[in-house]
């Protein structure tokens, strides 16, 4: 199905979206085509949208400025492939990326496993509210676990950790690869603490076990997980033969 914007340039739609119910805003999207550019020339695919992308076309001059904006920043975070697969015209306000660009640096999960943003990103009250029993739970979880304050060799160990997670997670434009960095993250500084420095024998590897254990894995995320975590974290056990 193809939507005929006011300035001419032609979007075509997902097959399920019905075009008459976005008539209302054709005589809106008279920037359509500069919009349509913008994502193209930072290599997203609009060449499908779903209706709910629809809205952002009928952003005014004064808005063009914010969604490029918006835009940097979601390749500064590396998170193109996971806000390609959400075009959703509410995903490109500054507001929204400043709570993406929270739960990522708190390693706060902010994707279902299906790769949709969760519900309570798309306001700031529901987000606050997630994030802080997010990190209560975290908390309560580390407590009942006994989990100890990281050293500074535990910290070594975490930035090493989050180091290779990034160069991995930017190498590879997957946005089930980025739920599963995003829930080792969050995981990461109890999956450490547990781990009793066995990592000085048995290396990295260990830990990032113990980061996935109560995440909910397809069999998809598990081939992920073994072909493009697993393999930068030599398991020590085998190179010693045991």
């Amino acid at each position: 199905m193809k939507y005929k914007c006011k300035d001419g340039t032609i979007v075509n739609l997902a097959p399920e979206v019905k075009p008459e119910y976005f008539y209302s805003l054709i005589n809106l999207t008279t920037n359509a085509g500069v919009i349509i550019d913008l994502f193209k020339n930072r290599n997203y695919d609009v060449s499908v949208v779903p209706g709910s992308f629809l809205r952002i076309l009928t952003a005014s001059e004064k808005e063009l400025s914010e969604i490029a904006s918006v835009l940097d920043e979601i390749e500064k975070l590396g998170l193109r492939a996971i806000f390609n697969a959400n075009l959703d015209a509410r995903s490109f306000k500054s507001s929204f990326i400043a709570r993406v660009k929270m739960g990522a640096e708190k390693g706060i999960p902010f994707v279902n496993a299906d790769n949709t943003f969760i519900n309570e990103l798309k306001d700031e009250e529901s987000f606050k509210a997630y994030t802080e029993a997010y990190l209560k739970n975290k908390t309560t979880t580390s407590n009942t676990e006994e989990a100890k304050e990281l050293d500074a060799e535990d910290l070594t160990v975490k930035s090493t950790i989050l180091s290779k997670l990034s160069e991995i997670n930017s190498l590879n434009s997957d946005v089930t690869l980025t739920f599963i960095v995003s829930s080792i993250i969050a995981n990461l500084d109890t999956a450490i603490a547990n781990n009793n420095k066995a990592y000085r024998n048995l290396g990295c590897r260990p830990i990032i076990e113990g980061a996935l254990k109560g995440v909910d894995l397809t069999s998809d995320m598990q081939e992920l997980i073994d072909t493009k975590i697993l393999a930068a974290f030599p398991d020590m056990n085998m190179e010693r033969g045991i």
